[in-house]
């Protein structure tokens, strides 16, 4: 994809993050979090652009990949050039209608945008490997069944799909998750 394109969209965050910052949300927006779980913060969040090439780095051609937060899309677009399949989710309605209106008919024909909650989103079969670079995420259990990359501002974690999906590698994956990237994970 274009670097233009992508320069187009982070413009767009970053505008899109500074108008947010010297605002209130109105009593849609409010309803809409409170129903979502979220605060107004994590809908506002942008993914870690230092990390994208390091998490390019940890995919194959033949991954199909699903895309946790995926903010302006400027990550599942790359992405989208080095896996066979994206689907990529965003919880924030306004975000995603204001991302595909720059993207317009410039969207790759292998990535596919939700704009939905990952808690309320049953993950595809297809799917082989779990990209989630959001800020603190809280890790739904069934995700320990994927490849699961995560990557916050300064660190990744990486897990490794269970062999046998077992108590003990369960344990051992979180076990990993909350000592190096001290995060809590949702059962």
């Amino acid at each position: 994809m274009s670097e233009k394109l992508t320069s187009k969209l982070k413009k767009f965050s970053e505008q899109y993050i500074e108008n947010a910052e010297f605002h209130l949300p109105n009593k849609l927006e409010l309803d809409f979090y409170q129903r979502s779980n979220i605060n107004f913060a994590s809908a506002m969040y942008m993914p870690h652009e230092n990390q994208y090439l390091k998490v390019l780095e940890l995919v194959n051609k033949d991954d199909i990949v699903i895309d946790m937060g995926s903010g302006d899309f400027r990550f599942p677009i790359m992405l989208s050039g080095k896996v066979k399949k994206v689907y990529s989710l965003e919880l924030n309605p306004e975000l995603v209608s204001n991302t595909l209106n720059i993207i317009k008919y410039n969207l790759p024909s292998n990535l596919i945008i939700i704009c939905t909650d990952w808690f309320n989103f049953p993950i595809p079969t297809d799917v082989n490997t779990i990209t989630c670079l959001c800020n603190s995420p809280i890790i739904p259990i069934e995700w320990y069944n994927y490849k699961t990359i995560i990557a916050t501002t300064k660190e990744i974690g990486y897990l490794t799909k269970h062999k046998n999906n077992d108590e003990e590698d369960i344990k051992k994956a979180r076990l990993y998750l909350e000592t190096h990237l001290k995060r809590m994970v949702k059962k």
